[in-house]
């Protein structure tokens, strides 16, 4: 990795890049490490500033010369520190829906105004789902930044035409960077699989599926919950994340009776450890702008079952790669669930969705798309 220092200690003539956190820990590092690289590979020094909470994961991910790195946190910030930190800043990348903010806490035009003077600013829109969309702040954020000509960038074919859709954008305002996931070990089968799961889970005589997200509710967790009702016993669900939800969805499983069925593993930062070691990946979330984790389960061919919703289909090639059901219908998972129990050619299906993401959403080709945004400000 290329040698390090922190924003504070920068020379007033450097560069910033300025990031403002997204809903959680994925394509706002990611487009900005895209943005990173292409400044240093233009040959400018560049300094960053990034949501402190994510700081530490984020310098893993980029290796460039001369990086100088720094923390800010959007939610508590006040706003004259905001545009202190973004004055005279090269580049700055957006993510939306911005968090609700807190109470003391700057709005998100603050943060427009803090960056009305950077030469390259890149607006994510990362997900699906009306009710952002439909939200005054929301809504008065995005007209903010269509009228500061900000390039704006959709992170799945279905989440530019909805944005299209919902703000009148003409086809050429939206451009389309596809979400990329590094390519890593495919998962194992048979016996082998049977094993880590044992070592991982504690468990070898079970159909494990897995669930990765934040435990809130249109992650659709409780819709993968119920399907287990209609499932053999030795259908066991495990769910990855935290989140306000987490009581509730506890609650609910002990009430069905689902108390030794459903296993809540908290936030884990080894998920394609987990994939390895599981049946199937479920993913019942209907907001989606081109979900990370379901990247993830496909490159590493593991079976997967999502909600037929936002943008999953288009990620799964309309059930190619992978099934699809009915959203927030729990007999409409757990028919999927058993046809995967019965289905004799899940290594063939599992081996093309990997070949198929490795062609089209791979970590370098997002970056590369990043940069040519750069390039054409």
């Amino acid at each position: 990795m290329g040698s390090m220092t922190y924003a504070d200690d920068r020379n007033e003539t450097d560069p910033v890049l300025v990031v403002a956190p997204g809903l959680t820990f994925g394509g706002c590092e990611l487009y900005a490490a895209g943005l990173a690289k292409a400044l240093a590979a233009s040959g400018r020094r560049t300094s960053l500033v990034v949501h402190s909470a994510n700081q530490p994961t984020f310098i893993t991910l980029v290796e460039c010369d001369g990086l100088q790195v720094g923390s800010i946190d959007f939610m508590t910030e006040p706003a004259p520190r905001l545009a202190s930190l973004a004055k005279g800043a090269t580049a700055a990348v957006i993510c939306l829906p911005l968090p609700v903010p807190e109470p003391d806490g700057p709005e998100p035009l603050d943060l427009l105004v803090s960056l009305a003077e950077v030469t390259h600013v890149v607006a994510v829109w990362q997900l699906c789902h009306e009710t952002f969309h439909r939200s005054p702040v929301h809504r008065a954020t995005a007209s903010a930044l269509l009228r500061r000509g900000v390039k704006w960038v959709c992170v799945s074919q279905q989440n530019a035409e909805q944005m299209r859709s919902m703000y009148g954008l003409k086809s050429g305002d939206v451009q389309v960077v596809l979400n990329g996931v590094e390519d890593g070990e495919p998962a194992f089968t048979g016996d082998i699989r049977r094993a880590r799961r044992d070592f991982l889970l504690g468990r070898d005589n079970i159909y494990a599926l897995l669930s990765v997200g934040r435990l809130v509710k249109w992650k659709g967790h409780e819709t993968a919950i119920r399907a287990l009702t209609l499932l053999p016993a030795i259908v066991h669900l495990y769910i990855a994340g935290t989140g306000y939800d987490r009581p509730r969805l506890e609650a609910l499983s002990v009430e069905l009776g689902l108390a030794e069925r459903v296993h809540f593993l908290g936030q884990r930062s080894d998920v394609r450890e987990l994939l390895k070691c599981v049946d199937a990946y479920v993913h019942p979330s209907t907001a989606e702008g081109a979900s990370f984790a379901l990247l993830e389960a496909l490159v590493t061919a593991t079976p997967v079952i999502a909600a037929k919703t936002a943008s999953n289909p288009e990620l799964l090639d309309g059930g190619r790669l992978g099934c699809l059901f009915a959203p927030g219908q729990p007999r409409s998972l757990a028919e999927q669930v058993m046809s995967l129990i019965a289905s004799v050619n899940l290594k063939d299906k599992a081996a093309l969705a990997r070949e198929h993401v490795l062609k089209h959403y791979t970590r370098s080709e997002m970056w590369e798309g990043v940069g040519r945004l750069l390039a054409s400000q």
